[in-house]
């Protein structure tokens, strides 16, 4: 859906869980990030999975959380091109 605002993405992400194992926010430069939950997502039961891109594979990390609050935050920060989420995460590069 075209530009959500804050209360939809807290919406969309109510729906992440088994049946729709990923949101995806992306950025018209092609920049996104995509949250996950559980097992679906590659991550442990009860977490989500977090990653982002910043254009090309390479620039493509990821990181885990079982805060859904701070997974609601990150799509919100993204959304309004506030990157202070960057360092709220420990970040791992998924290729090498």
């Amino acid at each position: 859906m075209p530009d959500p605002d804050d209360r939809r993405l807290e919406w969309i992400m109510s729906k992440v869980g088994r049946d729709n194992a990923f949101a995806i926010l992306e950025r018209a430069d092609g920049w996104f990030v995509q949250i996950g939950y559980g097992e679906f997502a590659g991550a442990p039961n009860g977490s989500y999975a977090i990653e982002y891109q910043e254009g090309s594979i390479d620039r493509h990390v990821r990181s885990e959380t079982t805060d859904r609050t701070a997974a609601v935050q990150l799509l919100q920060a993204f959304r309004a091109g506030n990157d202070t989420w960057k360092r709220r995460h420990l970040w791992q590069p998924l290729c090498s």
